[in-house]
């Protein structure tokens, strides 16, 4: 169980883009992985941005991402093989 405590008016997209105003983030590319309702409007801001969005677990609804992990492991694993390429 989760309570996100956040100000009236703000959400992880507009987190997320004020995230990417600041150094080091500026000039770079976001890539947000979620699994929660509230993660879309990140999804969408990272899409807006020239990101992309990884969508976690089987969801039964509809979302923004571009692509989907099947669960948190497959996650830490695609992550882990990105680590390790570079």
């Amino acid at each position: 169980m989760v309570v996100e405590v956040r100000p009236r008016g703000i959400d992880k997209g507009a987190a997320l883009r004020a995230l990417m105003e600041q150094p080091p983030f500026a000039g770079r590319t976001p890539l947000v992985c979620g699994d929660d309702l509230t993660d879309e409007f990140a999804f969408e801001a990272a899409a807006a941005l020239g990101g992309a969005a990884i969508l976690v677990g089987e969801v039964a609804r509809p979302s923004v991402a571009a692509y989907a992990a099947p669960d948190p492991a497959a996650m830490r694993a695609w992550l882990a093989e990105l680590a390790a390429a570079d």
